[in-house]
């Protein structure tokens, strides 16, 4: 089985990732958004590759001390090979050391494999934002801070 390499993303990818977006989500992000997210100097995205063929992207912002993942996205026929893990795994090493207060970011309610990957790398649900997605659905709000920085109760 060929080796999936993570790189870069720059606005060349951006029809690639429109496609993905299209072909993953029911509410895909529209070309200028994604070019624009592309192009921000508080963004960083990163593209999948197998055989050289894009399979799936991830992005993140930083936004007033916080490390946001903006998005995971990996084409339905190569999920479940651990191309999501690995890129969030390069997300979060992105993020280090950019003094931020942890990492967050929102997930679909019934999106459960996300959910448990997210949980499988310390994130924890804080909390629920009714209606988020255009379909009504809600999204669980997650937060992976410092160790050191949670409180124990």
């Amino acid at each position: 089985m060929d080796e999936v390499r993570i790189r870069t993303a720059s606005v060349s990818d951006m029809y690639d990732m429109y496609d993905m977006e299209k072909a993953c989500f029911s509410d895909p992000w529209d070309l200028v958004s994604i070019g624009a997210e592309l192009m921000f100097e508080d963004t960083c995205y990163l593209i999948a590759e197998k055989e050289g063929a894009p399979v799936g992207f991830a992005g993140l912002r930083y936004i007033s001390g916080e490390v946001h993942i903006m998005n995971i996205c990996v084409l339905p026929e190569y999920r479940r090979r651990g191309i999501g893990e690995k890129l969030l795994l390069a997300l979060i090493s992105r993020g280090e050391g950019k003094n931020s207060e942890g990492y967050t970011l929102e997930v679909r309610a019934g999106n459960a494999p996300a959910i448990s990957l997210y949980e499988k790398h310390g994130f924890v649900s804080s909390g629920i934002r009714k209606g988020y997605y255009s379909n009504g659905e809600d999204a669980v709000i997650m937060w992976k801070k410092d160790p050191e920085d949670v409180i124990q109760v």
